[in-house]
């Protein structure tokens, strides 16, 4: 079987690619390549809001958050089913996110809607079976710290170079998914090929106070650095719906947060050599 990941050279494309590329062949189509680079996939450098996929496979996923305003995002969009040829796949994920429950409103949520909006239209009126997934909290290796959605990273990165991390609210709570249990849970996804909309998660919202409390634990005493505004979150978060068959095999919050800082530690220098 061949899956082909749109955007696949980035964090969660890369935790995908690890677990499924031992039993299937993985083509990740991205603009340009990680600093990661394994051989476990092949790559095809090409931006397909602009130019067609010389080929296809077997299943799609799409990993990509295009972000222009929604008018151009639906013209963009509908560009690319046409250029990566979906009408030929047996098989499409849309990778969504949680933020179409929590920030339905935000610029990231409205392109998340939006996008699937179009799938769904297109893989319905054309008989494709769609899965969209909808993330929740996501962190793990290869993720880049401080950017928009990376707190976990960031904390870690932060706390092995003494730096201080702002926090809004310590009380706040998450939930907090590993990305290669998000992988085991795609791997599952497109070996049962399953259809419709499915929220990947722990099912549980940890506070973020217990998360640094976790990293202390883990690397140092006092090491994560925190600056906390106390600025009360209004925002009503959720959890996952549990699907048992998806969440059997994660891992403890403890183990994730272990795997993780274990792969920064000996990647630091990728992050910032």
């Amino acid at each position: 079987m061949s899956v082909y990941l749109l955007g696949g050279e980035g964090f969660i494309g890369h935790n995908i690619v690890d677990v499924i590329s031992p039993t299937m062949d993985c083509v990740c189509v991205d603009k340009k390549q990680s600093t990661f680079c394994t051989n476990n996939h092949k790559t095809i450098i090409l931006d397909t809001y602009n130019v067609a996929m010389p080929t296809h496979g077997d299943v799609f996923i799409h990993l990509v958050d295009h972000q222009t305003n929604l008018v151009n995002f639906f013209n963009d969009e509908k560009g690319v089913v046409a250029n990566v040829h979906v009408s030929k796949y047996k098989h499409v994920l849309l990778i969504s996110s949680a933020a179409v429950y929590a920030k339905p409103n935000s610029d990231y949520g409205k392109r998340k809607l939006a996008l699937e909006e179009i799938y769904y239209n297109y893989c319905h009126k054309n008989n494709i079976p769609l899965a969209i997934v909808r993330i929740f909290n996501v962190f793990g290796k290869y993720q880049w710290p401080n950017k928009p959605g990376s707190l976990i990273s960031t904390l870690i990165v932060n706390a092995l170079q003494n730096h201080t991390t702002i926090i809004q609210d310590m009380e706040a709570e998450r939930d907090f998914v590993l990305a290669s249990d998000v992988a085991q849970s795609i791997k599952i996804i497109i070996k049962e090929k399953l259809e419709g909309i499915i929220d990947i998660g722990t099912g549980h919202l940890t506070k973020i106070k217990d998360v640094v409390e976790i990293i202390n634990k883990l690397i140092a005493p006092d090491t994560c650095l925190i600056q906390n505004n106390n600025t009360k979150e209004t925002i009503q978060m959720k959890a996952a719906l549990q699907i048992n068959n998806l969440t059997a095999s994660y891992v403890s919050m403890e183990k994730g947060l272990q795997e993780t800082i274990c792969f920064y530690k000996k990647n630091l220098d990728k992050f910032y050599g």
